[in-house]
């Protein structure tokens, strides 16, 4: 009996090891897809599709996607336009970006910074400054506390406003 356990143990063993490689081959096949993605389009490239004027440069209302989203990250010289010089290099970044101020502040940053008790929320005695002065604003849920997410939100409608 003891001789047949230890068998059914190996074999379990044997085909849960199997499984596992299968399903790694497979992750693995899926990861070289996304890594085998075309090159992003060279500026001439996008001047042949998008300069709908023939100027030779881009302008906000010309172009579109990626482009037309992050139109004043990529326009650095502030110009109007998205000038060959301008255009990012390589591969698109698909990290999420945090969006910094001219402090070089992010919400996360500003977040950790009052969130005293680590409890990923703010207190209305952890909140200082502006934060502070406009709690119930920030507050959308009016449970006392003030998220991550609230705060985002909260920013992009008092931005959308200015």
């Amino acid at each position: 009996m003891k001789k047949n356990s230890k068998k059914y143990t190996i074999l379990i063993v044997v085909v849960i090891g199997m499984i596992s490689m299968s399903y790694a081959q497979q992750r693995g096949g899926q990861r070289q897809e996304r890594e085998q993605r075309p090159e992003p389009p060279s500026f001439e490239e996008l001047l042949e599709k998008m300069d709908t004027n023939n100027d030779g440069k881009l302008a906000k209302d010309e172009v579109a996607g990626p482009l037309a989203r992050d139109f004043k990250r990529i326009d650095t010289n502030e110009d109007g336009f998205i000038s060959e010089d301008e255009l990012p290099k390589g591969k698109p970044d698909r990290k999420r970006r945090k969006t910094k101020n001219k402090g070089g502040l992010t919400l996360t940053t500003v977040f950790k910074d009052m969130d005293n008790d680590k409890d990923k929320k703010i207190a209305k005695t952890e909140a200082k400054g502006a934060i502070a002065n406009h709690f119930d604003e920030f507050d959308l849920d009016n449970d006392g506390y003030i998220s991550k997410i609230e705060m985002g939100k909260a920013l992009k409608k008092i931005n959308s406003n200015n």
